[in-house]
C-alpha cells in the first residue's frame, strides 16, 4: 500500500545522497521491446498482475483491452510516477521529457481535487519534489534512471489510455515478489508480468518465493511474461527446475543487440 510520509521521506534520502536501497532510482521508460511483445501475447478481457516499474507495461495491457490491471513494486515511487504519467497522458504527452517545470507543475496542480486518495497524495508528492530540484531537465537527478523514448504499442493512442484510466484505479502492492510473502490476498489474474525480476533474483531461495507467490495469485492455465538479458543457460536451467514442477515452459521470442540479446519468454500454469 501507498504511504505518502514514507514516500516522501525516501526521496529526500535519495535527494541527499543516502539511500542504501537495492533499486534507490526508477526508470523513465521501458528498456524493453514492449512493441514485439504486445504482438505476440494477447491481454483482451484478461485480469493483469505486473511489475510497475516505469507504467510502460501497464500503459501497453490497458490500449490492448485488459479487463483489470493491478500492479506491484519493490520501489514505492514507481506508483507516484505511475500517477504522474498518467496525469501527463491527459495533455498526449507520453511523459515528462522536455516539459518545463512550470508546466509539470500546472498539471500536477490540476488533480488537487482528484476524487482518489492515493493521487490527491501524489499531487503532494510531486508538489514537493518539484520544490526541491532546479533541473531543467526532470529526469536529470538522481531519482531517474532516464531512457530514450522506446517505440512502445500505445503510443498513437495516449488520449484513449487516459479516457480508461478514469475508470481504473490499479491497486498497487509495495512488496518484493522474491520475498516470504504472507500469501492471504484471495485475488486471482490470467497473467503475470516479471519483466527481468527473475534475471535479478537468481538465489535459489528467491526463486522458489517467487514461484510460489504467483502460483497462489494465477487462475487455472494463467501465464507468467518474463525477459531475460543476455540469457545464462546455467541460470535459466536452475529457474526451470524450479519452475517445471507447475508450470509449462514456452520462448516467446528473442530480441537481439548489437552486444547482447533479450529472451522473452513464458511459463504456463499447469
Amino acid at each position: 500500500m501507498a504511504n505518502l510520509n514514507k514516500d516522501l521521506e525516501y526521496v529526500q534520502t535519495i535527494l541527499d545522497g543516502q539511500n542504501q536501497e537495492q533499486f534507490g532510482f526508477i526508470y523513465s521508460r521501458t528498456n524493453e521491446n514492449l512493441l514485439s511483445l504486445f504482438e505476440k501475447i494477447n491481454v483482451t478481457g484478461k485480469k493483469v498482475y505486473t511489475v510497475l516499474s516505469s507504467g510502460d507495461f501497464l500503459f501497453s495491457a490497458v490500449n490492448a483491452g485488459a479487463s483489470v490491471i493491478d500492479c506491484f513494486d519493490v520501489n514505492p515511487i514507481t506508483y507516484r510516477y505511475y500517477h504522474l504519467r498518467k496525469w501527463l497522458l491527459q495533455y498526449n504527452l507520453i511523459d515528462a521529457d522536455g516539459q518545463y517545470m512550470s508546466t509539470l507543475k500546472y498539471i500536477v496542480k490540476n488533480h488537487l481535487d482528484s476524487d482518489c486518495l492515493n493521487e490527491q497524495d501524489s499531487v503532494t508528492f510531486w508538489l514537493d519534489f518539484l520544490s526541491k530540484i532546479d533541473n531543467f531537465h526532470f529526469y536529470s537527478n538522481i531519482l531517474f534512471e532516464y531512457m530514450k523514448r522506446p517505440k512502445v504499442p500505445y503510443s498513437e493512442n495516449l488520449k484513449a489510455i487516459s479516457e480508461k484510466l478514469k475508470l481504473m484505479y490499479p491497486r498497487f502492492d509495495y512488496v518484493d515478489i522474491c520475498a516470504n510473502l504472507k500469501n492471504n490476498q484471495t485475488r486471482k489474474y490470467d497473467l503475470v508480468y516479471l519483466s527481468n525480476i527473475l534475471y535479478y533474483n537468481r538465489q535459489e531461495e528467491k526463486l522458489k518465493n517467487c514461484c510460489h507467490n504467483i502460483l497462489n495469485i494465477l487462475e487455472e492455465n494463467g501465464e507468467v511474461i518474463c525477459s531475460s538479458i543476455r540469457p545464462d543457460a546455467y541460470y535459466l536451467d536452475k529457474e526451470h527446475d524450479i519452475f517445471s514442477d507447475y508450470f509449462h515452459y514456452d520462448e516467446i521470442f528473442t530480441d537481439k543487440f548489437t552486444d547482447h540479446s533479450v529472451l522473452y519468454y513464458k511459463y504456463t500454469k499447469k
